[in-house]
């Protein structure tokens, strides 16, 4: 899962990489949960792997929380 501010951690096997989220301007933190999941399976869906699909997914969460919607509109 994700943790606001803090890194990201993904595992393929035995291998872990740490992804920063990217900045946003919080205005609500309600629904980025589930557009960071989104994103990640829309990049896993579009054949990326994890560690490339976790990029999406970072940014589909920071679009959401600058928004005071739960669903970026």
């Amino acid at each position: 899962g994700t943790d606001s501010s803090a890194p990201l951690a993904a595992a393929i096997g035995s291998e872990v990489r740490s992804f920063a989220p990217f900045r946003a301007a919080v205005q609500s933190v309600n629904g980025a949960g589930d557009a960071f999941a989104a994103g990640t399976l829309y990049g896993l869906a579009s054949g990326k792997s994890l560690f490339e699909a976790v990029r999406p997914g970072l940014a589909a969460g920071a679009l959401t929380v600058e928004s005071a919607d739960t669903a970026r509109p």
